[in-house]
Parts: C-alpha cells; sequence; structure tokens
C-alpha cells in the first residue's frame, strides 16, 4: 500500500503508531494529552516568570516605602529643603 501511494515507509509506520496510540493500544501519551501537557508546561513557565515579576516589584516597593518612612531631612529646614548644611540619615549617620 505504501509503494501505491508513493509515501516514505517511515511515515506510514509513524502514523500507524500514534494512532495506536492514541486509541490506547500503546501506554504511551495520546496526542491530545502530549498537547494538554506542552500546554501546561508553557502556563507554567509563564506563572513562574510572573512570580518573579511580582518579587521584583514587592522588593522595590518595600524599598521605596523604606525610604518614605525615614526621609532625609536637613538639619537646618523643617520643610526638608537643603540650606547647606550636611544632610543626616536618620540614626545619625552624616551622608
Amino acid at each position: 500500500m505504501v509503494r501505491n501511494v508513493d509515501l516514505p515507509e517511515i511515515a506510514v509506520r509513524t502514523w500507524r503508531k500514534q494512532a495506536g496510540i492514541d486509541q490506547g493500544e500503546r501506554p504511551k501519551l495520546t496526542a491530545d494529552k502530549r498537547s494538554e501537557c506542552d500546554q501546561l508546561r508553557r502556563e507554567t513557565r509563564r506563572l513562574g516568570e510572573d512570580v518573579d515579576i511580582l518579587k521584583h516589584a514587592a522588593a522595590f516597593f518595600l524599598e521605596l516605602t523604606h525610604l518614605l518612612a525615614h526621609p532625609i531631612v536637613s538639619q537646618g529646614s523643617q520643610e526638608g529643603v537643603p540650606d547647606g548644611s550636611p544632610l543626616e540619615i536618620p540614626g545619625g549617620v552624616p551622608a
């Protein structure tokens, strides 16, 4: 039959093998299950990337919140506008 249709024998063998798997005659993943696994792997990879982005964003906002809670203020100015005197970081460490 393969020679009459002019198909490579390996192609027909591969199709028959996959058909046996899809019909449950062989103990491997069906084409549908393989497709589902591929989709789930892509989704897992994307979710991992999302988690990494959220971790970086959380670290950024934590640092920003810390900086806003402890602003650097000039010694001589009550409004935080420098007046030429050295700035201090809360806790007594000069900038």
